[in-house]
């Protein structure tokens, strides 16, 4: 068999998650999806090391006048990221497909030996005992072929290169959750470290990190608030029990481009890594999601482990270690450090030693928040966790009192799994402001003194101090009358109006047969429409969000209506929840709003002037050349595959959206096809509004019929 010949090209991350998702296909359930990590792993090896020799071989071709033959040569004797000799490129052990597996192995084997940071993590899947059958070399033969579609050099970014890992891991992670694997939301982790809010000069721990997400997020929390050239000076530490996961730690850090990070493998409850001087070593900030209601630390085995004064407040039952994680992260935190860490609802109210655990720790004053998550944001349980932040070193006016914050009702439905729901940029925010302010706010939280704590027997329960305030609205039943008899006479007029637009679309007034078309980069176009770029000045004004500070914030009008991103959206305009006083940012009465946050890509019309947030973008067309309502309706279309939805590490940035290539047709032709959809709109919006108010009847009915407030009549 002759491999066939592939011409790789660079990979945008849109066709990387493509690739991932079709070798996902692939291999389905017939072989672990760690196979894919290693050749992704292996592939980028392999094409890093060609980029960079590059680079020097043109140099000294260029700056001492070598040939091309002689620079290749002398190439050879430099230093570059990873050692890998010629003969273990990807390039040469694919050539041979009938002798793959083998080739892959020997590579592996001796690239591991080569390089320290790769012994124990390339080197821990057995290419050989996969190839065993011919149906595992022919899928083998078939993801090499995939993956040499595209060029994985250092013009691909790490954070495109990473999202992919990332892609390949949330794909698998329903499926894996079964089986015990744990993968942490990225959203769930970003509100960590949002809270915890890492800093250059700091360290940070994860006592079992995992697939490393935790010191991922906190690294580029680093590099996106102070800056790319910081994060050298953030040290990131992670311990993991799985000597498979650890691979896929390792490798997915340095994926992203993280080199620094030092990962070690073991068991942290009995055999902790990381020492200074003897003694257990302590960080900054530690955070973590450890596996909930572990089984088999109990007291016998925990006396046993190494530095067993870590669990000075007591030992946890056999069953369940979730406090003696707690305790280790606590006695793995510098006298000013904090923690985070994700536990199951239980650990707030379970009795026996865990209440002796809790109670000791809450006399403390270790505990500043306890936040309850809304259901389904788990891959492995249905059931909400909760997010506990320990501060050793709580300010002057946080002592003596634990923030409860019931973010039960914050949530918006997962992008890609049915079943799931996920953290939004906006209930991100508003829960972080929420900790940062340490404020009471009806329904949603509540800062409580610890007296009522040991009043309450050391229960933690998020709703037993912050319980959701629901009130029942009280439907008036003659104004609904009117309202419905209003819609009536309304409906007949715009059912008209919109049949008129429908039907009509095959009538020579509406529709005219273009012949003439053009290819352009994104797709055929009629010869008479321009595909320009939207950021072009003659096009558009682009104007990214900028967040005022929080103490600006009100519900009472003061100032211009604040829209932090996709959570302030309605059906069609946007519906302000919060006012600042001081704008930043300001989007103009029929800018077009684009989420630039997770979830990305959502679009939206402004109603009026306001200030937009960090989580949104504005469009500004120039009315000379865009009408506004048509270009809401074809970025509202065609975005999607622009930005696809949002992973953790997803955002829109500036340049993209000056980039986006957008086609634009004769003005007037914009203005008809904009009536004609808005048409449509208004149809749907009266229809909606038509579903609502008969909802409401039904409610204002059985308010009055199910307790004789109204009789009725029987003959």
């Amino acid at each position: 068999m002759v491999q066939r010949e592939i011409t790789p090209r660079k990979v945008t991350r849109d066709e990387l998650n493509s690739l991932i998702d079709k070798a996902a296909d692939l291999i389905r359930t017939a072989v672990d999806y760690k196979f894919i990590l290693v050749l992704l792993f292996l592939k980028r090896l392999n094409d890093l090391g060609k980029s960079e020799r590059l680079q020097v071989k043109q140099r000294l071709m260029k700056e001492t006048g070598l040939s091309e033959k002689d620079a290749d040569q002398e190439a050879d004797k430099f230093d570059y990221t990873f050692k890998i000799p010629k003969q273990f490129l990807w390039d040469e052990i694919t050539r041979d497909v009938k002798n793959l597996p083998e080739r892959l192995a020997t590579a592996i084997s001796e690239v591991a030996k080569l390089n320290k940071e790769l012994q124990g993590v390339i080197n821990r899947i057995d290419f050989l005992e996969f190839a065993r059958n011919q149906e595992n070399r022919e899928l083998l033969r078939q993801l090499v072929e995939l993956f040499n579609k595209y060029e994985l050099n250092g013009e691909l970014s790490p954070s495109i290169l990473g999202d992919a890992y990332e892609h390949i891991l949330m794909k698998f992670a329903p499926q894996k959750a079964k089986e015990g694997e744990i993968y942490t939301p990225r959203e769930v982790i970003q509100l960590m470290v949002e809270i915890l809010d890492p800093k250059p000069g700091e360290s940070v721990y994860d006592p079992c990190c995992g697939s490393g997400g935790m010191l991922i997020i906190s690294y580029m929390h680093v590099a996106e608030k102070y800056g790319k050239e910081d994060t050298g000076k953030l040290f990131l530490y992670g311990q993991e029990r799985s000597p498979e996961i650890y691979a896929v730690g390792q490798m997915d850090l340095l994926l992203h481009g993280i080199q620094n990070a030092n990962l070690a493998n073991g068991d942290t409850l009995d055999y902790p890594r990381f020492r200074d001087d003897g003694k257990l070593k302590q960080f900054d900030i530690v955070i973590a999601n450890p596996p909930w209601n572990q089984d088999g630390y109990g007291q016998e085995r925990l006396k046993k482990s190494d530095f067993r004064e870590r669990f000075g407040f007591g030992y946890s039952p056999q069953g369940n270690a979730d406090w003696s994680w707690v305790q280790h992260m606590l006695a793995s935190t510098k006298e000013d450090g904090k923690v985070a860490i994700v536990l199951d609802q239980g650990a707030l109210s379970r009795e026996g030693n865990e209440l002796t655990i809790r109670s000791a720790v809450v006399e403390k004053d270790f505990i500043e928040c306890i936040i309850l998550l809304a259901e389904k944001l788990f891959y492995n349980t249905g059931a909400a966790g909760i997010i506990i932040v320990f501060n050793k070193n709580k300010s002057a006016n946080r002592k003596g009192k634990i923030l409860f914050v019931n973010a039960t009702e914050e949530f918006g439905k997962h992008p890609s799994v049915r079943r799931l729901n996920t953290l939004t940029f906006e209930n991100t925010e508003k829960i972080v402001r929420e900790y940062m302010e340490f404020a009471d706010v009806k329904g949603f939280a509540r800062a409580v003194d610890l007296k009522q704590i040991r009043d309450n027997e050391y229960d933690l329960n998020v709703p037993l101090y912050a319980p959701l305030s629901k009130e029942e609205t009280i439907v008036n039943l003659r104004q609904l009358h009117e309202d419905l008899r209003k819609i009536e006479m309304m409906n007949r007029k715009r059912t008209a109006k919109y049949l008129e637009s429908i039907l009509k679309l095959g009538g020579e007034d509406i529709f005219v047969e273009e012949t003439g078309f053009k290819p352009t980069k994104i797709g055929r176009f009629p010869e008479k429409w321009d595909v320009e770029k939207l950021g072009e000045k003659e096009n558009a004004t682009i104007i990214m969000g900028q967040s005022p500070p929080s103490s600006t914030y009100n519900k009472k009008g003061v100032g211009l209506p604040f829209l932090q991103g996709n959570a302030d959206f309605g059906d069609i305009y946007p519906k302000p929840q919060l006012y600042t006083s001081k704008p930043a940012k300001i989007a103009e009465k029929d800018d077009i709003l684009i989420s630039v946050r997770a979830p990305v890509g959502e679009i939206n019309l402004a109603p009026f002037r306001c200030c937009i947030g960090r989580g949104l973008a504005a469009v500004r067309p120039n009315p000379k050349k865009l009408d506004f309502k048509f270009a809401f309706y074809y970025l509202k279309y065609m975005a999607k595959s622009f930005v696809g939805r949002g992973s953790t590490f997803k955002a829109i940035k500036k340049k993209d959206l000056v980039a986006f290539l957008f086609a634009i047709p004769p003005l007037p032709e914009q203005k008809r096809i904009a009536e004609i959809l808005s048409n449509v709109d208004e149809e749907i919006a009266a229809k909606d509004l038509e579903r609502d108010l008969f909802l409401k009847a039904k409610i204002g009915l059985m308010q009055n019929l199910l307790n004789g407030k109204i009789r009725v009549k029987v003959d």
